[in-house]
């Protein structure tokens, strides 16, 4: 039979895992277990019997002498976190949890009057990495915002969206004027756009198209309507579901304005090309005839038919002798 035996209660301070620390109504350190030298580098003695705040960070010093006097005067516990030096000099973020002992259970204690047991938790991983995390969403806010575009983040489960003010900012509002909802999201679309732009949804969470890219309007605080690119990528869980959606909006109104600048001056050209009568033909780099207009085939004698794909040197030459032909007939 396993001969080992749990240590009694009273023990329970100097064999916790967990960094427990006794004060005494002055502030100062009475006693630290021994999971403060497994934990860091510090050395028992050289920290009892002196004050707690000698050990915290000088930025941290008034907030937890605040908490301390809250303590002291007669609350029960207080929560608070701080830097905690070790004897090294290196700080070590830590949560701690104090509560007041109206009257000491162990002898040793009796001379210290009112006592105080305090847990340490170190949360220094937890802060390192919640920085590191702010710091990329920073830098990622200030990419998006260098780069023009708006940010939005869609929970598929809860049909939540997170709009980023840029966002919001290209569409005339600002960040308090629109809720994070998908209902508010697709209320900007362009009627005769929507079908388009769901169905692109639908189909790239469906897995029927590679990639998620739409373009269409969406409408301004003003009336106008924006033409925008939707650009995003989702991600699946264990199930093969969709669960997050992340994207952004590019603002191409400028580019549409120019495109159907265009597309209305080549109507206009081609309109022109195809009632002037001067005869006109556009040749490929070959010079092969890609379009002719009816006077040109009126010159020459030929359909358009007959001229497109041909190489226009031919038709040239036979032209010019029919010409001959009829100034010779003629005389």
């Amino acid at each position: 039979m396993n001969s080992y035996s749990p240590p009694p209660p009273s023990n329970f301070f100097l064999f916790s895992s967990a960094l427990m620390c006794v004060l005494d109504a002055e502030g100062l350190i009475v006693q630290l277990n021994p999971a403060w030298e497994n934990k860091f580098n510090v050395v028992r003695g050289d920290i009892e019997q002196s004050p707690f705040l000698a050990w915290v960070h000088p930025d941290d010093q008034a907030s937890s002498r605040d908490q301390l006097a809250q303590l002291f005067s007669g609350q029960s516990s207080v929560s608070f976190s701080n830097r905690w030096r070790d004897c090294a000099g290196d700080y070590h973020r830590l949560n701690w949890e104090i509560s007041a002992v109206p009257k000491s259970p162990q002898p040793r204690f009796e001379k210290a009057g009112r006592i105080f047991y305090a847990v340490a938790t170190d949360i220094s991983t937890q802060k390192h990495t919640e920085q590191v995390l702010r710091d990329t969403e920073e830098r990622f806010e200030l990419a998006i915002q260098g780069s023009n575009h708006g940010l939005w983040d869609w929970n598929l489960k809860t049909n939540e969206i997170y709009l980023s003010p840029r966002w919001k900012s290209m569409l005339g509002y600002q960040d308090h004027e629109i809720d994070n909802h998908i209902d508010d999201w697709c209320r900007f679309v362009h009627p005769d756009d929507f079908t388009q732009m769901w169905g692109d949804i639908e189909a790239y969470l469906d897995k029927r198209i590679p990639r998620y890219e739409s373009i269409y309007r969406v409408c301004h605080k003003d009336g106008n309507y924006r033409w925008v690119v939707a650009r995003a990528a989702a991600v699946w869980d264990e199930n093969d579901q969709p669960y997050r959606m992340v994207g952004t909006y590019v603002d191409i109104t400028e580019r549409k304005q120019i495109e159907q600048a265009l597309q209305e001056r080549e109507a206009l050209l081609s309109a022109i090309f195809d009632v002037t009568k001067i005869g006109l033909c556009v040749t490929d780099e070959e010079g092969r005839f890609v379009r002719v207009n009816s006077t040109y085939c009126e010159l020459y004698g030929y359909t358009a038919k007959e001229l497109l794909g041909q190489h226009s040197r031919p038709v040239g030459r036979r032209s010019y002798r029919r010409t001959r032909g009829r100034m010779a007939r003629t005389g």
